[in-house]
C-alpha cells in the first residue's frame, strides 16, 4: 500500500464531521489516551502510527 493510501483521509479515526477542515483524530478518546485532537496539515496526507484503514460504508 503506498504512503498516500495511508492517509488520514482513509483513517478510520478521522472524524470529518467536526468544525475543522482537516477534522480531528478519535484514537485518543477511543484509547483513554485524552480528548481528540486537530489534525495538523503536515500530517492529513501522511497518515500516522495509529492508522487503520476506514470501512466503506455500505450502499443502501
Amino acid at each position: 500500500m503506498a504512503d498516500n493510501e495511508r492517509s488520514c483521509w482513509q483513517c478510520r479515526y478521522q472524524n470529518y464531521t467536526d468544525s475543522t477542515f482537516l477534522g480531528t483524530c478519535t484514537w485518543f478518546k477511543e484509547n483513554e489516551k485524552g480528548d481528540n485532537k486537530e489534525i495538523p496539515p503536515d500530517v492529513v496526507d501522511k497518515g500516522c502510527k495509529h492508522w487503520e484503514l476506514r470501512e466503506a460504508k455500505k450502499k443502501a
